[in-house]
């Protein structure tokens, strides 16, 4: 064991730590701004937001798992059993959108419903950890510093537009967030069980869970001293084990099931190495414009080397570090809000907490906390918001309104190749040939398209493979007719079909009218095979 004179400063040792009890003010306040996390989803919603198309394709597989046993996206042909392809990375959300299913419940109310609860939860767990993280660095100040600090980091989940908008796209993000911010929270108050169990239910959310479980547990296990034989120490590294266990079983599954370590996803959509940290990097500028999410694990990795900080909030700058380098290393995703960066959210806001309320001068700690806020606030810009809804409302929802269509209209027994398959291959009920190779392994091989394809995860097509396969009807250009313009703009990675001899041989050009909420006609492009009928009159 170390000496005495050789512990580290503001390092806790021993038991679990006192801390004075929670006022009265401070639950309420954290109260309030949990509701208030909350009432910002079902705001959202009354926006006409709801979940984003890839959610859509979790249901499809949880309804195809529920109704025939198998985790598919299609009965048959590509996307089926057969093809033995994971079109989806989070298996605790399939669970939960399995339950929804067996429950009777929509995609549209179920989705927003888990993510207002999720978000309250990380609000006041992070409000919580933020109290007992901010505690020391406060030394001297009023017993109430550590709560203001607290309600601070509690604040910025709340009002965190990152937080709120993937509450309602889906995919599992934010009810992973709570769990890593149930399992800090447990971390930070010295709780091993329950850190261990939820970190255990987040790794279940997605395998990325690990870069915060392993450090975190590590470091809080080691609290400062050189003996990891302690029995504190033997306590946290018997509840780490479970996490590590629960990683191993999952990579087993996805071995068993579908014959990879990893999501399918994950070699659909790589990219080398040089072109990963460009996207990376560029996802991260963007990133922070829209909720300053990148700049907030920055300030957390400035405290790592300040030994007058707490081991926990030192460790929450290596989770930050490693978070960041994991999502410039996979190159992000194309969606708005920082998808990638919002699981480890509740680690950026605590370690950032934990570095500012540690500054030495009060205009350090004021200015610090003004910065975290106004990074925050940056991604509520009218503008940023206003064009996030509208792409909703434009693509996803019009989505929903083309699957009803296609579910009305075209025979029971036809096949529709599109790129979006999530909304349409839910609400069409039909066979779904997956343009981009997300629920089949087709492409998986397939070298990445880097000067044609721009938008990330879509680099990889084969316009042959897709004709081979001889869709009834192909809906192309995101089924959708450019406003103003009035013209159907292919997308780069489907010109390799329109260039295939076959496609203008045995395609022919169509529209069908659909009517829209608000009483008007919007037009759906669509190309039908030769032999099948068109979708302008209800065919069944």
């Amino acid at each position: 064991m170390l000496q005495k004179s050789a512990l580290t400063p503001g390092v806790e040792y021993g038991g679990r730590p006192e801390v004075p009890t929670k006022s009265p003010g401070f639950l309420l306040g954290l109260s309030f701004l949990a509701v208030i996390a909350a009432l910002h989803v079902v705001w959202l919603v009354l926006e006409g937001v709801g979940p984003v198309d890839d959610d859509y394709i979790v249901y499809r597989y949880a309804r195809q798992w529920l109704g025939t046993g198998t985790l598919a996206f299609n009965d048959t042909g590509p996307g089926s059993a057969a093809w033995s392809s994971e079109g989806f990375t989070s298996p605790l959300w399939l669970l939960l959108c399995t339950l929804a299913e067996a429950l009777g419940v929509r995609p549209g109310l179920w989705t927003p419903a888990v993510g207002a609860f999720s978000s309250a939860l990380t609000a006041a767990f992070v409000g919580l950890a933020a109290r007992r993280a901010c505690r020391r660095a406060v030394a001297g100040a009023p017993a109430q510093a550590s709560e203001t600090w607290g309600l601070a980091a509690a604040a910025l989940m709340t009002v965190s537009p990152s937080l709120s908008w993937h509450a309602v796209s889906g995919l599992g993000t934010v009810p992973m967030a709570a769990a890593v911010a149930v399992g800090l929270w447990a971390a930070s108050a010295r709780r091993p069980a329950a850190f261990g169990a939820a970190m255990v239910i987040a790794v279940w959310f997605r395998m990325e869970a690990l870069l915060v479980a392993l450090p975190v547990g590590l470091l809080v296990a080691q609290g400062g001293s050189c003996d990891i034989a302690s029995a504190r120490a033997k306590r946290y590294l018997t509840w780490l084990a479970p996490v590590a266990l629960s990683a191993a079983v999952l990579m087993l599954l996805r071995w068993q099931l579908f014959h990879r370590w990893l999501p399918a996803t994950y070699f659909a959509k790589r990219l080398p190495l040089a072109e990963e940290l460009g996207y990376g990097a560029r996802y991260l500028v963007r990133s922070t414009l829209e909720g300053g999410l990148p700049l907030l694990g920055l300030i957390a990795i400035a405290g790592m080397g300040d030994r007058r900080l707490t081991l926990f909030v030192r460790g929450l700058g290596v989770v930050s570090l490693l978070a960041l380098s994991y999502v410039v290393s996979c190159g992000g995703d194309w969606m708005v809000y920082g998808r990638f960066l919002v699981p480890f959210a509740p680690a950026f806001v605590l370690g950032a907490t934990g570095v500012v309320a540690g500054a030495h001068h009060r205009a350090v700690r004021f200015a610090g906390a003004t910065a975290m806020l106004v990074l925050v606030l940056a991604g509520l810009r009218p503008e940023v918001r206003s064009q996030a809804i509208f792409e909703h409302r434009f693509f996803e929802a019009w989505w929903l309104r083309v699957g009803d269509e296609l579910r009305a209209r075209a025979p029971e027994d036809a096949s529709v190749a599109v790129s979006p398959i999530g909304a349409i291959g839910w609400r069409s009920k039909l066979s779904i040939i997956d343009i981009l190779g997300l629920t089949h392994d087709a492409f998986l091989d397939l070298a990445p398209d880097l000067e044609g394809v721009e938008v990330k995860g879509h680099h990889r097509h084969s316009g042959a493979w897709v004709l081979d396969q001889e869709p009834t009807y192909l809906l192309l250009g995101n089924a959708v007719v450019q406003p103003g313009a009035g013209s159907l703009d292919v997308n780069p990675w489907e010109r390799d079909i329109v260039a295939d001899p076959r496609f203008r041989r045995d395609y022919v050009r169509e529209s069908a009218w659909v009517d829209e909420p608000d009483g008007s006609r919007r037009p759906l492009p669509y190309f039908r095979r030769s032999s099948a009928p068109p979708l302008t009159r209800a065919s069944k």
